[in-house]
């Protein structure tokens, strides 16, 4: 509990204070970029996989890749409503 009210005691505490939450906003972007490029890494890794079958057409890859994006999408913001 701060009981020093005077402004000029507690701006350098307050300053150090908002630069250490910018900077630890600026590494959870950092963090959630990351992340988000690892899920894509995922799904067209698996989308190779599926498409290893060289019988696979257009249509099929279409569809294959849009299932697998909303899937990570859907995990996606499973995992940013989950931190509100």
């Amino acid at each position: 509990m701060i009981t020093d009210t005077n402004p000029a005691h507690t701006t350098p505490e307050r300053l150090d204070l908002e630069l250490y939450l910018d900077r630890l906003v600026r590494h959870e972007q950092r963090l959630c970029d990351e992340v988000c490029a690892a899920r894509m890494r995922i799904v067209w890794t698996k989308l190779e996989r599926e498409l290893a079958d060289e019988r696979t057409s257009v249509e099929e890859t279409h569809f294959i890749f849009h299932r697998l994006m909303r899937a990570a999408h859907s995990t996606h913001r499973r995992h940013v409503s989950g931190r509100a």
